[in-house]
């Protein structure tokens, strides 16, 4: 992973989808996603729930954060989340 940097063109097998879990607790879960693209960088992500008290303002709550790689596989659609080891330099 120390090798690819920002406009490599690599391979991924996974990626992560944010998944909604009974009502405000929202995670990210690894799913099986074959595809080339190319990489932007890393990132933090976390997982975790929304806090709301009555009239005031909700607030996230973060149980879990982690590092992801951000990888775009076509110019329409968005960058998707990946886990770093299952990130490859395509040769």
């Amino acid at each position: 992973m120390s090798k690819i940097k920002f406009g490599d063109q690599v391979l991924i097998t996974k990626k992560y989808r944010r998944h909604k879990k009974e009502g405000l607790i929202k995670e990210y879960l690894p799913e099986n996603f074959k595809s080339d693209g190319i990489f932007l960088g890393l990132r933090t992500i976390t997982n975790g729930y929304s806090e709301c008290w009555g009239n005031e303002p909700c607030y996230w709550m973060a149980t879990e954060s982690f590092r992801v790689g951000l990888v775009i596989i076509n110019e329409r659609e968005n960058p998707v989340y990946v886990p770093i080891d299952s990130i490859t330099l395509r040769t």
